[in-house]
Order: C-alpha cells, then sequence, then structure tokens
C-alpha cells in the first residue's frame, strides 16, 4: 500500500461520500433524424458562457462529422452541423480541441487512397475554415489525438500510423513536423492520446504494434524519450497530465481489464488494482476532478468509478439513473463543468450523455458557508477572503486549486490564540470557480470549498 499512499500526496482531500444522482442530460439514445451510424464521442467542452459542446464522429465510412450543443431550456441536443461538415472523399477518423468562443479545431483524415489529413476550425454556426490542408499527405492510420500548447498556444496533432507514430504542430502559418515518436509497425487499431505538461512537453501514448505493449514518450524540444512500457499488452491508451510529476494514465490489459497509473516524474506505479469490464473493448477515460478525487470511465453498463482512499482501490458508483439504465458505454469521454461531472458515451448505436454532482461541491450563493467549525465569506469574492472560527488552530494551511487540479495559490499561517479569522487575497485569481481548501495541521481537520472569484 505504500504506493498507494505516495500517490495521495496529490489528493490528501477530505473524505467524500460516493453517493451521487445521477442525472440524464437529454434524452437517452440520441440519434439524428436516425442518420448517425455508431456515433462516437470524440471531445467535449464548453464556450464562455457555459454551453457544453460535443463533438462527434461517425464509424460508418466515408461520413461526416457532427457538432452539437445542449439546450437547457429545452433539455435537449442541438444539431450545429447536420452533415455540413464534410471532408474530401469522407471522414476515415476524426478527434478536436475545444475552444471558449465555442469553435473547435478538428483533425480528420480522408478515406481517400492517400489518407489525407485535414485541420480545420469549426464554428457553432456549421461555418468551417482550413488550417495549412492538407496537413499531412501520407498517413495509413486512422486514430488521432490533438491538443494545444499551453505555453505558446500552438496546435498540435499526433497520428497512429503503419508505420510510424508523427506528430505535427501549426506554427507561423504552416505545419511543422517533429521527429517520429516511433518509426517501427504500430497500431492504428488501438488508439492514441497527447497532453502537455506545464513548460509545454508534449506527452504521447499509443500501443506498439511489433510487441502489443502500451508505451509513453514525451518531447523536450529535440528528441523523444520513452517513459513507459506496459508490462504486457496494452490497448486504448489515456493520458491526463497535470504536470511533468503528476502524470496519469489508463489503458485495457489484454483489450479487457483497465490498469491506471500514476506517474510522479520519475516512474510509473499502479493504482489499485485492475478494473473488471464485462465488455471485450477496453476503452476508457480518466479525469482528476475539482473534488481532488480520480474518476474512471469504461465500457460498461455501470462503468463508472472513483478511486477510494480508505479501500486503496477503484470503487464503483452507485448507478441510480431515473431510468434504470447504463451510466457508461462505448468509448465513454468523462468532462467536468460547474460541480458536475458528465460522462457521454455511445448507446445502442447513439449517443447518451449523464451527469452526476460532485460530492465535495457546496452552495455558491452569496452568503457565508459553514462546515463543522470553519466558515468563509464573502462568497462570491473580488478581493479578500475571510477565514472565520480557527481560534483552536495554530497551523493553518490554504490551498487554492483551480478545476483542473492546479495550486494556484498557497498560503500557511502560524496563528495566535487570540485570533479568531485569517484573510486571503484572491485577486491575483481570473474570475471563475476554484477549490479552497483549509488544512488544521495541529488538529488534523481538513475542509474543501467551493469559492467564486466574481470581479
Amino acid at each position: 500500500m505504500k504506493k498507494i499512499k505516495l500517490f495521495f500526496t496529490f489528493l490528501a482531500f477530505t473524505s467524500l461520500s460516493f453517493t451521487q444522482n445521477f442525472n440524464l442530460v437529454g434524452e437517452r439514445n440520441i440519434n439524428s433524424n436516425s442518420n448517425w451510424d455508431i456515433p462516437v464521442a470524440q471531445e467535449m467542452y464548453t464556450d464562455e458562457e457555459g454551453n457544453i459542446y460535443t463533438y462527434l464522429t461517425e464509424a460508418s465510412r466515408p461520413n461526416s462529422n457532427e457538432l452539437i450543443r445542449y439546450n437547457s431550456n429545452t433539455n435537449s441536443w442541438d444539431n450545429l452541423t447536420n452533415n455540413t461538415f464534410t471532408i474530401p472523399n469522407g471522414s476515415c477518423g476524426s478527434t478536436g480541441v475545444g475552444q471558449i468562443d465555442g469553435s473547435i479545431f478538428t483533425v480528420t483524415i480522408s478515406c481517400s487512397g492517400g489518407r489525407f489529413q485535414y485541420v480545420h476550425k469549426l464554428s457553432p454556426d456549421g461555418t468551417f475554415e482550413d488550417i495549412g490542408n492538407p496537413a499531412n499527405t501520407n498517413s495509413q492510420g486512422s486514430h488521432l489525438a490533438m491538443a494545444i500548447n499551453p505555453v505558446n498556444k500552438e496546435l498540435y496533432y499526433a497520428s497512429a500510423g503503419l508505420d510510424r507514430v508523427r506528430v505535427q504542430k501549426y506554427s507561423q502559418g504552416q505545419w511543422i513536423e517533429l521527429p517520429d515518436v516511433d518509426n517501427t509497425s504500430v497500431s492504428s487499431v488501438y488508439g492514441i492520446d497527447m497532453d502537455f505538461d506545464e513548460l509545454g512537453n508534449p506527452y504521447v501514448a499509443y500501443r506498439s504494434n511489433n510487441t502489443n505493449e502500451g508505451k509513453v514518450a514525451v518531447f523536450d524540444g529535440n528528441e523523444w524519450t520513452n517513459i513507459f512500457t506496459s508490462p504486457g499488452e496494452g490497448y486504448h491508451p489515456n493520458i491526463l497530465v497535470k504536470s511533468s510529476t503528476e502524470v496519469y494514465l489508463s489503458l485495457s490489459i489484454e483489450n479487457i481489464n483497465i490498469q491506471t497509473y500514476f506517474y510522479d516524474g520519475k516512474t510509473f506505479e499502479p493504482i489499485g488494482t485492475p478494473v473488471i469490464v464485462t465488455e471485450n473493448f477496453g476503452s476508457s477515460d480518466i479525469l482528476k476532478a475539482s473534488d481532488g478525487n480520480l474518476y474512471l470511465a469504461t465500457y460498461d453498463d455501470n462503468g463508472l468509478y472513483v478511486f477510494d482512499r480508505d479501500i486503496d482501490n477503484w470503487k464503483a458508483l452507485d448507478n441510480n439513473i431515473e431510468d434504470n439504465l447504463s451510466i457508461s458505454g462505448f468509448v465513454a469521454r468523462l468532462f467536468e463543468h460547474d460541480g458536475f461531472i458528465y460522462n457521454t458515451f455511445t448507446d445502442s448505436r447513439s449517443i447518451t450523455t449523464v451527469r452526476y454532482e460532485l460530492s465535495g461541491t457546496l452552495s455558491t450563493n452569496n452568503e457565508d458557508i459553514s462546515a463543522n467549525n470553519f466558515s468563509i465569506y464573502p462568497n462570491p469574492v473580488d478581493g479578500l477572503l475571510t477565514i472565520q472560527n480557527i481560534n483552536t488552530s495554530k497551523n493553518i494551511k490554504l490551498t487554492i486549486y483551480d478545476l483542473t487540479g492546479k495550486v494556484v495559490l498557497l498560503n500557511e499561517h502560524k496563528t495566535m490564540s487570540e485570533e479568531q479569522e485569517l484573510t486571503i487575497n484572491t485577486s491575483s485569481l481570473s474570475p471563475g470557480a476554484y477549490l479552497l481548501k483549509i488544512k488544521d495541521e495541529d488538529n488534523a481537520q481538513t475542509q474543501n470549498f467551493k469559492v467564486i472569484i466574481n470581479r
């Protein structure tokens, strides 16, 4: 159990009760006029107004890709593209990365003999524009990953072909190819994923076709370094990079059971035991939520899990959805927004989205928020935030996290016996939702509060 205790230096939050209520988002089994053939969610995101979007691809080839948006007034999903987002010779695979204006950058492999790769910016009004197309004219793979470098804001995408794994970036109006990640035979069938650390270094997770092993490589600006090779066959890798010393990986063992790993910048260590799935297709998605916990979605009707540190293992969330049907499925995608985790998955040749409320989420009305001993005010706050009821505490640690789990503010105080309050200056933080963790290091007490910064 030593490995898991080390892992929880990043997740030292108060114990939570995992009894969330699940709800459908829109109708179950969404299929636009029955025209979609096995739609698959590739990306979920929100715009600056909080509207939720899902970018879809279809399994039959050739076909178009679709962008849908949730309409909270009608509790339904509006199709913004309606088969108008077309690729020359049809789409044989696509993915994307959403933007706060509601648009999404996409990369798509055409079904032509040359398997050209096209990059576009797709807008909510259904229009789209080329981004240096064709971006690539020689790829035999159909699986792609896309991300934006957080440091220089350049657009990257990775592709798994039959002969190699490659990454390209869009810089100064042209696509530039990085050195090959892997130039041996790789599998395009079992996925590829990409993310960045705080230094702007890209990480690529993929499966080698020569050995069937799952692998992870990181690029330092000059060359790729392999930092992980699975001990056996590894399929459908999914990577989540919070920093260069906090990386999470999920992948399928023997294309069935899901194993997760944690990387501290030195070694990958298993997180719990493998999660057993009932379907013979081991796709998964992993998310670190604003409550500090890890969540895992798998291809299973009840395949939503949280890592429970009390048992040092994954624990299935209770399925109490109102229609008594599935809460996960084929190619599940996890996404957090406004105190809820959303899971979109393929269900009976259609799309279903469910959500559940994070148990650590508290009210954000403009009033005091109290739990056990500590309380905070005002909330929302536009400057100084006050923590009350600290008179029995001598050593107080205040940590504020953004919704990605990144520490954005840290304060440690040694209080005097007569002190009743502490203040923390939030003026350096951008408007939005944050998680405040208050730790009483003398009395071993920790409390969490959701804080809204409002300018």
